[in-house]
């Protein structure tokens, strides 16, 4: 690890825990505010009575309290020039998935089904594999080249991931979110469980062949039995790398990287942005669970990442 990374890392530590604070007292003080009769105070914070309606962000919001908020949502705020962030549930009346960077990068539903089949509280969207999937046509917010001047040079890179659960061992490619489309040489970015079987990040420099590519070392198991923390960061630096961080609801995390030909920026490819498969093409379909999903025009590092791994985990069952 670079002294330039180090620096980075603690900094941006520095500054989650003190984002983290700042929101749960402001969250404290909207709880004092709400009359007790409408809101009854228990052992875990203000809690709406009855069942709550979790597919509204406010309701999901309040619902556990403080700390419940800042790790559901909270933690993805921190990632360096954020330019999309998706929770599932958050629909309009279309069923249309809602940004909630707040720059309305709403992705259009294509037949999915919110779930609550893992358990009765954690909302998620179910994807079956065939035809179902998100997406939203290519813009200039979503082509990042991990050039863009808005950026300090240190914290220039791309940054993307997701919590995810496979329902089966996929045997084929499998897009997670990306913008990767092979027939029209529009290869950009793409987070996707490989024909292996394994978790992948891949980028591509002139969109015609896969540049770097990061694969994690063990298999989706074969009966579904955790909740996956997949994230691919991009560091376009002359000692730069490609790095795919996986952590699990079991408490595991770790990391692998390519730091040998990586390229200096990513194509500005036309492939619309896909969550839930890849290659405009449902033969790359996802066949599993989906609950959050993000993308960042910017270089996280490994104490960043870890960090929002652990402030959110603890919404995921362990099987």
């Amino acid at each position: 690890m670079t002294r330039r990374e180090l620096d980075y890392d603690h900094a941006s530590e520095r500054n989650i825990y003190k984002r983290v604070t700042d929101l749960q007292r402001r969250l404290e003080d909207v709880e004092r505010r709400f009359p007790s009769n409408l809101f009854p105070r228990g052992v875990t914070g203000m809690r709406p009575p009855g069942d709550v309606n979790v597919e509204s962000g406010y309701d999901y919001m309040i619902n556990g309290g403080t700390t419940a908020f800042s790790r559901a949502v909270g933690a993805y705020y921190n990632f360096p020039g954020l330019r999309g962030l998706w929770r599932a549930g958050n629909r309009d009346s279309n069923g249309d998935l809602y940004d909630l960077s707040g720059q309305g990068r709403t992705l259009t539903d294509n037949n999915t089904a919110i779930t609550r089949s893992i358990t009765s509280t954690l909302i998620a969207d179910d994807f079956n594999g065939t035809n179902e999937y998100y997406d939203r046509a290519d813009e200039a917010g979503l082509s990042i080249t991990g050039t863009e001047s808005h950026m300090e040079a240190d914290l220039r890179g791309l940054c993307l991931g997701c919590w995810c659960y496979p329902d089966v061992q996929p045997g084929k490619d499998v897009g997670l979110i990306g913008k990767w489309v092979t027939g029209s040489n529009d290869r950009s970015y793409l987070l996707y469980i490989n024909s292996s079987d394994t978790f992948s990040v891949a980028i591509s420099n002139a969109g015609t062949t896969n540049d770097a590519n990061v694969s994690w070392t063990e298999t989706v198991p074969a009966t579904p039995d955790r909740w996956w923390f997949v994230c691919g960061d991009y560091d376009p630096d002359t000692s730069g790398y490609l790095r795919l961080y996986v952590g699990d609801s079991l408490g595991n995390f770790g990391y692998v990287e390519d730091t040998s030909s990586i390229p200096a920026s990513i194509y500005d490819s036309a492939a619309a942005f896909e969550v839930g498969r890849y290659n405009a093409n449902n033969t790359q379909a996802y066949d599993g669970k989906g609950a959050v999903w993000w993308i960042a025009a910017g270089l996280a590092g490994y104490s960043l990442v870890k960090t929002v791994w652990e402030q959110t985990r603890s919404f995921y069952p362990k099987n």
